[in-house]
């Protein structure tokens, strides 16, 4: 077994990155969900939420139907 192996072994057991943060986001199995889905659920997340799911949203899919609905929120 090399060094290589090695690497490329812990490269195929690892998550890859956007399954692990979904994980971490306030709204369950976000990725899997529609900008329909998501949006109602926005309303009961606090600031913090939000911004998470923000930065998940921008890094990822970047829907403006979620992104906008964002914006409305953190402007009231």
């Amino acid at each position: 077994r090399t060094a290589k192996d090695a690497g490329a072994e812990a490269t195929a057991s690892s998550p890859s990155a956007p399954a692990s943060e979904s994980e971490d986001l306030p709204i369950a199995e976000y990725d899997s969900l529609k900008a329909t889905e998501i949006i109602p659920e926005l309303d009961a997340l606090d600031p913090s939420q939000r911004a998470v799911i923000e930065a998940h949203e921008r890094a990822g899919r970047a829907r403006k139907t979620i992104l906008h609905r964002l914006a409305q929120l953190a402007g009231q």
